[in-house]
Formats: structure tokens, C-alpha cells, sequence
């Protein structure tokens, strides 16, 4: 694969954007870790496909990207695999993840 392949092929999507991205990855983290399939983590799959994904989103909108939404992209998404490994973790339960229901 061509590098910032991610890029250009997010680019080509009309009305993308960095959310919508990460929110995909989050639905597609979500639909693997209830089969128990990891992408690799953020270091192995966000850092090298989603981040240029958003970055071609953000670019694509005719702006130019800065240092600030990659670095938004990437706690969201450290944010997402925390939940995931909270919520499959077999030593916590609901209210561990969620916070004591009242």
C-alpha cells in the first residue's frame, strides 16, 4: 500500500470528517473486541491509518491541518481502547466502567 494511501482514499469521500472517522473506528473497535480481534492498539493502527484518514478528511474540507486535531484524533481514540479494554476486561463489571448507578 502507497503511503498516506488512508489519506487519499478518505479524501475521495464526500462531507468527511475527522469525527465521522474516528467514529467509525470506534464502531469497527467495538464490532472486533466483542469477537476478540484487536487492530493493534493506537500505535499500530490508529497512528498509521486513522490519523492520515482525518487528515485527508481535513484537508479534503480545503483547510489545512495543524498539530491540535491529530492530536485530538489520538486521545479519542486512546479513549475508545481504554473503554474497550475496560468493558471486556473480565475482572470489572458495568458500574466499574460507567460509574456507581444511582
Amino acid at each position: 500500500m502507497r503511503p498516506y494511501a488512508a489519506a487519499q482514499l478518505i479524501g475521495k469521500v464526500k462531507n468527511a470528517t475527522p469525527g465521522m472517522v474516528i467514529a467509525l473506528y470506534g464502531v469497527m473497535r467495538l464490532v472486533s473486541a466483542a469477537f476478540n480481534v484487536s487492530f493493534g492498539g493506537v500505535a499500530g493502527f490508529v497512528r498509521p491509518v486513522i490519523m492520515p484518514m482525518a487528515v485527508g478528511a481535513i484537508e479534503a474540507s480545503g483547510h489545512k491541518p495543524n498539530g491540535t486535531p491529530t492530536m485530538e484524533i489520538a486521545t479519542m481514540a486512546h479513549g475508545i481502547e481504554a473503554a474497550i479494554e475496560a468493558a471486556v476486561s473480565t475482572e470489572t463489571d458495568a458500574t466499574d466502567i460507567m460509574g456507581e448507578t444511582h
